[in-house]
């Protein structure tokens, strides 16, 4: 089990190393774990947390070849549900919608791309996943 309800409500509380927000979420790192905060009574912040924490078992099983899915748990804080996902080191990637003559250095491999939306995973824009030099990680996958 990853994470535990003493770390998840310190992030609840904001006293976290900061690490990035997204459209409903923030996210805090305590302790090598990465926890997912709802905005503040935010509903689809809830249900991001909710969604992804109902899709884990199958990302786990859906994951393509050379990538991966972080330990994850659910802990209930309050009015909003903390997920909690083992932190990955590496760089953010996601699909590529560079010109032709910008650099790529962010931009999934075509055939990683492909595999992760034939598999299922639908949200693999820029960060969405982390590659740490072997494996790529989608480290969100609540869509």
């Amino acid at each position: 089990m990853i994470g535990n309800l003493a770390d998840a409500t310190l992030a609840v509380s904001g006293n976290a190393e900061w690490l990035g927000a997204g459209a409903y979420r923030d996210a805090f790192l305590i302790n090598g774990v990465v926890y997912k905060v709802c905005l503040e009574n935010d509903v689809p912040g809830t249900q991001a947390n909710l969604d992804e924490w109902e899709f884990y078992p199958i990302a786990c099983d859906i994951v393509p070849e050379g990538c991966a899915v972080p330990e994850t748990m659910l802990y209930a804080v309050g009015p909003c549900p903390v997920i909690a996902m083992a932190y990955v080191e590496g760089t953010p990637m996601g699909e590529c919608y560079c010109t032709p003559d910008e650099p790529h250095s962010n931009c999934l491999p075509l055939h990683i791309e492909t595999a992760l939306s034939t598999a299922g995973f639908f949200d693999i824009g820029y960060g969405n996943v982390v590659y740490d030099g072997t494996t790529y990680w989608v480290v969100d996958f609540q869509s």
